[in-house]
């Protein structure tokens, strides 16, 4: 009793985790589980699976913003973290003053969340939905694009060298690993 209480209490720490308690997220991921035969085993082992239906309640809201807040939102996807406007719109060849009508209404959606001049997602569901939403191809693309912005703006080596990587251009990201290295031995130093 106390192994299956115990079990009980991992998954909904898990659930809480995963969905941070939106009710639609929770419910859909259990019944996920529950379709595939997983609920007995989900309180242990890998990342919870992202059901279908929830993913395509993300991405129908991410549609409804337009083609451009779209293509704008799937390249902040593979960004991970904070992100500018400005460095997303350069990558989809965007205007400004689209640019800002887009963010303004992913912010008015719940979908991004400003802070300053940045921007990150308003829970990393949305991250995760939009960047598997794309094709391998599209994503390489991206990706080089999103890696030469980054390098035109000083963005963090790491970062260059992480969206070079991503978009399989290996080479081109050593001299930004080099760089990175060395500022973290300056930062220890």
């Amino acid at each position: 009793e106390a192994w299956r209480r115990n079990n009980v209490d991992r998954l909904v720490e898990r659930l809480h985790d995963t969905t941070r308690g939106n009710p639609f997220h929770v419910i859909e991921t259990l019944r996920h589980l529950d379709d595939r035969g997983a609920l007995p085993g989900a309180a242990v082992g890998a990342a919870l699976p992202l059901p279908p239906t929830v993913r395509e309640a993300v991405l129908t809201r991410v549609r409804a913003l337009g083609d451009v807040a779209r293509r704008l939102l799937e390249a902040a996807s593979l960004l991970g973290g904070a992100f500018s406007a400005a460095a997303v719109q350069a990558v989809v060849g965007a205007d400004e003053g689209t640019t800002i009508d887009s963010m303004e209404r992913a912010e008015a959606a719940r979908l991004l969340v400003a802070h300053g001049p940045t921007y990150h997602f308003a829970h990393d569901l949305v991250r995760q939905c939009l960047a598997e939403s794309l094709s391998p191809a599209r994503r390489q693309s991206l990706h080089a694009r999103l890696a030469a912005e980054l390098a035109a703006r000083d963005a963090a080596p790491a970062l260059v060298a992480a969206q070079h990587e991503q978009a399989g251009q290996r080479r081109l990201a050593v001299p930004w690993r080099l760089r990175a290295g060395a500022q973290a031995a300056l930062r220890e130093a």
